[in-house]
This record gives structure tokens, C-alpha cells and sequence, in this order.
């Protein structure tokens, strides 16, 4: 086996790339599911893992702000970003204009006077 990246971004000889395996490959298996770019854990840097980090890298920027290249490889800005996620932003919900609360609920429940019911 050829020792790669760790999951905490040292890289020891060699970045993850494609026809790595072991337990390094399990992990970043493991992290790109949880970031939203599915891979089955298998320990084998396939075609499938190379996709999911082609993909993540592509949509994803380094700690500087900058892109991530986009070459399959992960080495240690890709490992920083996957170990450092995008904060999680919740969108405001949308308002439903063909739905409008009825008289009563607008007027928070009283009725006023000269308003139809």
C-alpha cells in the first residue's frame, strides 16, 4: 500500500489519488459523503471516489479563498476544506403569496369595524 494523506492534512509520501487504497481512502470516502458528494466507502480510490473529489474541488475554495485545483488529487488544501466545511446557512423560507392569511388572522384575530368578515 502507498502511504498518502492523512485525514488531518499531513501528507506523508503521496496525495489520494486514483488506485490508492486503505484506511486514508476509507476516510475521505467517509468525508465527501458527509459533505454531499456520495461515494461508497470501499478503501479504493476509483473512478466513483475520483468523480466525488473532482466534483468537490470544483465547488469548493482553499482557506485563502482561492479555488481548489481541480485535478483529482487531494492534496492539503483539498484535505483543509473537506476537514473544514462551509458553515451551514439556513435560507429564509419563501412567502407563499397565493395563500394570504385570512381577515381575521391579519388583524390578529379582531375584527374591525367597517372590515367585511
Amino acid at each position: 500500500m502507498v502511504p498518502i494523506a492523512n485525514y488531518k492534512g499531513a501528507i506523508t509520501n503521496a496525495s489520494p489519488q486514483e488506485n490508492s487504497q486503505g484506511d486514508e481512502v476509507v476516510t475521505l470516502q467517509r468525508l465527501l459523503t458527509q459533505r454531499g458528494y456520495p461515494v461508497a466507502g470501499s478503501g479504493f480510490f476509483d473512478m466513483a471516489t475520483d468523480r466525488a473529489v473532482r466534483a468537490f474541488q470544483s465547488q469548493n475554495l482553499d482557506q485563502h479563498g482561492q479555488p481548489l485545483v481541480v485535478d483529482g488529487k487531494v492534496g492539503d488544501l483539498t484535505w483543509w476544506r473537506l476537514n473544514h466545511p462551509k458553515p451551514l446557512i439556513l435560507a429564509p423560507s419563501a412567502v407563499d403569496y397565493t395563500k394570504l392569511p385570512s381577515q381575521a388572522n391579519a388583524n390578529n384575530g379582531y375584527h374591525i369595524r367597517g372590515a367585511r368578515p
